[in-house]
């Protein structure tokens, strides 16, 4: 009876007493993935962050339990330390090279870069280190051996021109198949609390047998094909390929989800989701509403299918963080819309950003030529628009919440504006960007924001009498220009290619007459500069000829009284 009691006292003794050998958080439990085959400790309390299922390369991450302050920093930082799992397969590096792939009007080459270790992850991605940027270095770098696998010990620091220094310390098992990086990144001032923890979790890493397929596709540099390829087909094959692709994406992206997330179906979205159920019903009855207003005003641009799309909303912004520091390809055949949840200016946030992606998302599927050609104050404004819808029920609503409104107003008082025949005949904002000039930048910037005040204007107060439909008329006339406009551009870029295939042509019958293989390359070189501002100039021009076009055809008729009334209601509005 005593002998028991003294076992319970020391099992007692071990579960209070034991974790303060670690001083920061002490090992955990056992994460097992049986895609990737392995399995290992992470610290107490740290729950595992959501990956796309297209991820590539990182196996897992882990989120600290708590935002840990800086201690030593220039402003006032807060930062949850993480635990990644990198797994870098030797079959995979193999895959490099280059591979042409015939687009029909032009050749897509394609790069494949694995990554060869994990040196050259962090060299490649040294973003995730910092979201500050700034330099860093290999403090430490030993080579060990732990249970008979050898291992490469680092530590990385990142001190110079940062306003945060920050430590990552990794392990790197070395198995016959496959290196196992386990890493941990924290603010510099925690590291000698919590480094003990850390080891503790990294010496535990073991193989497990795998039972799945890998994640993600097997090459970093490959864009996604699959996208492509089904624009090529007729509309009702497209369509049915679309949803096939989308399925598959949804199956995928479910069974990736870590434990603590939910799925749920609506209308027109996959949504996973940690937040609350209340948060993510109330978004997705907004979303789903929004996205019915969207078919209301635009649905006429085009018939292309509209695939399903997904939501991804997250408890917290340091997880989605965490989930958009990623190798995966953020433009896949299924483009995400993510955001977090929150109360207030965080929420209002939310729906500005999860308006701005439903009508992206949606006019990029259906006209995809429109998407990419929209002049720029048309597409300026219309994100604007957006940014400032709400909903009540089924109702469309607007927020009151405007800064840009009242700097409006100060452009007004000042004169800083340009008429409305002006903003909307020009593409002053491409060049100004383009140019880096900063009196072009700004002067870009403010027609940037003038823009947005007037198509808000024309889709909301200004959308009666004389100027009812103006946008939606615009964009019928605009969709004919630009389908106009992009086939004479790729009657262009397709006589370019024909000039680089005739000019490489009689550069190999000029090789085989003097059978020299110098001359043929000497002969043989195509001017490939030339090319690209060819390339670059039809590009230009086609964006020139939509600009001028569309505005145009759309205000035949109006003369000078017409625009200064119009540049009159506009600024009676905004002032």
């Amino acid at each position: 009876m005593r002998y028991t009691s003294r076992i319970r006292w020391a099992l007692f003794a071990l579960c209070c007493f034991a974790p303060g050998l670690f001083a920061g958080d002490a090992p955990g439990g056992y994460h097992s993935d049986e895609a990737w085959g392995y399995k290992v400790r992470t610290p107490q309390g740290w729950t595992e962050a959501a990956l796309s299922a297209d991820e590539n390369w990182i196996a897992s991450k882990f989120l600290g339990k708590r935002e840990l302050e800086a201690k030593n920093s220039q402003y006032w930082t807060r930062e949850t330390p993480e635990m990644w799992v990198i797994g870098f397969p030797h079959a995979r590096k193999e895959e490099v090279g280059a591979r042409k792939v015939d687009r029909g009007d032009y050749d897509e080459i394609q790069f494949d870069a694995p990554y060869k270790d994990y040196k050259d992850f962090i060299k490649r991605n040294k973003n995730f280190l910092s979201w500050e940027g700034g330099g860093y270095f290999f403090s430490k770098e030993e080579e060990t051996e732990i249970g008979g696998v050898p291992v490469t010990q680092y530590e990385i620091k990142m001190e110079q021109m940062v306003n945060t220094p920050r430590r990552v310390v990794a392990w790197v098992y070395h198995f016959e198949d496959i290196d196992f990086a386990i890493q941990f990144k924290i603010i510099e001032d925690y590291f000698p609390e919590f480094e003990s923890g850390f080891e503790g979790c990294m010496k535990t890493l073991k193989r497990v047998k795998r039972t799945k397929a890998l994640p993600g596709a097997s090459r970093t540099g490959s864009k996604i094909v699959e996208e492509i390829d089904i624009d090529r087909l007729p509309p009702e094959e497209r369509k049915k390929a679309l949803k096939e692709a989308v399925e598959r994406k949804f199956k995928r992206e479910e069974e990736a989800l870590p434990k603590d997330w939910k799925i749920k179906r609506t209308k027109n979205y996959l949504v996973l989701y940690n937040s609350s159920d209340k948060f993510m019903n109330q978004m997705m009855s907004h979303v789903e509403v929004v996205r019915d207003h969207i078919e209301d005003l635009f649905g006429g641009v085009g018939a292309d299918y509209v695939p399903p799309g997904i939501v991804r909303i997250f408890a917290s912004d340091v997880e989605q963080s965490a989930y958009h520091s990623s190798t995966s390809n953020p433009w896949g055949i299924v483009r995400e819309l993510s955001i977090v949840e929150g109360h207030g200016w965080e929420k209002d946030n939310a729906y500005e950003s999860i308006n701005r992606g439903i009508f992206s998302q949606w006019l990029y599927y259906r006209n995809k030529l429109l998407d990419q050609n929209m002049p720029g104050w048309l597409s300026s404004g219309l994100d604007k628009y957006f940014q400032m819808v709400r909903t009540k029920g089924r109702r469309i609503t607007f927020s009151n919440e405007d800064w840009g409104r009242d700097q409006m107003r100060l452009s007004i008082k000042k004169g800083e504006y340009v008429p409305l025949r002006d903003l909307l005949s020009s593409g002053v904002w491409d060049a100004a960007e383009a140019s880096g000039n900063e009196a072009e930048v700004i002067s870009g910037w403010q027609r940037h924001s003038q823009a947005q005040s007037v198509v808000y204007w024309l889709m909301t107060e200004g959308n009666r009498g004389k100027y009812k439909g103006i946008v939606r008329d615009y964009l019928s006339t605009l969709i004919v220009i630009v389908e106009e406009a992009e086939a004479e551009y790729q009657a262009k870029m397709a006589k370019i290619k024909a000039e680089e295939e005739a000019a490489k042509m009689a550069a190999e019958e000029k090789a085989k007459e003097i059978d020299d293989e110098s001359e043929e390359i000497a002969e043989g070189e195509f001017d490939a500069g030339k090319r690209w501002e060819e390339m670059a100039k039809a590009f230009k021009e086609k964006r020139a000829e939509i600009l001028t076009q569309s505005f145009e055809r759309a205000f035949t008729g109006w003369d000078d009284r017409d625009w200064e009334r119009f540049t009159k209601a506009w600024v009676n509005h905004a002032d």
